[in-house]
């Protein structure tokens, strides 16, 4: 509970300082779980669905017009909610199932991941592509754009580098144009 807390002070006060139109919550790679006492014996996908869904609703309860965004791979079976990951005691199968429908999932990875847009067209949320990484080049952002043509629940592209490497940022541009 108190984490709750914690993250609902955190939303009043970026609503305050801020006044976000948009808000990327900080949930991927999940490592581990079902490991202590608190969510040991518990169903993980349910137990991680619910925690996105309060911390969405602070965001809202501060910043009500704003979209909230979530990386996708703890939702998506064909990455990480998935029996046998990594250290958890447990599996985040099916925690897409206690997600607001209106939370806009952000479908990352180094190449395009076509069968993980798909999976969230037919569960029917909106998406939002992570894409770039670091690339000598554009190609792969290419490639995503042309998994991407024919969904509509993709609301755009997002320029996502691990280094503060922009040189390819103008040229992103004209390619989403």
């Amino acid at each position: 509970p108190e984490l709750y807390e914690i993250f609902d002070h955190e939303a009043k006060l970026l609503a305050e300082r801020l006044r976000p139109k948009r808000v990327l919550l900080n949930t991927d790679e999940v490592r581990m779980g079902g490991t202590c006492k608190a969510c040991a014996g518990r169903d993980l996908a349910q137990l991680l669905g619910e925690c996105v869904t309060k911390q969405a609703a602070a965001i809202r309860r501060y910043s009500p017009g704003a979209q909230v965004y979530v990386w996708s791979d703890m939702f998506d079976p064909n990455h990480n909610a998935r029996p046998n990951y990594y250290l958890v005691q447990g599996d985040f199968t099916g925690s897409w199932k206690y997600l607001p429908q209106d939370l806009i999932l952000t479908v990352w990875g180094g190449r395009p991941r076509e069968e993980s847009l798909r999976f969230f067209a037919d569960q029917r949320f909106p998406t939002l592509i992570g894409c770039y990484y670091d690339a000598e080049n554009l190609d792969g952002v290419k490639q995503w754009l042309t998994v991407a043509k024919p969904l509509s629940n993709v609301r755009g592209f997002m320029y996502t580098p691990w280094t503060k490497r922009y040189d390819l940022l103008p040229a992103f541009g004209e390619l989403l144009k």
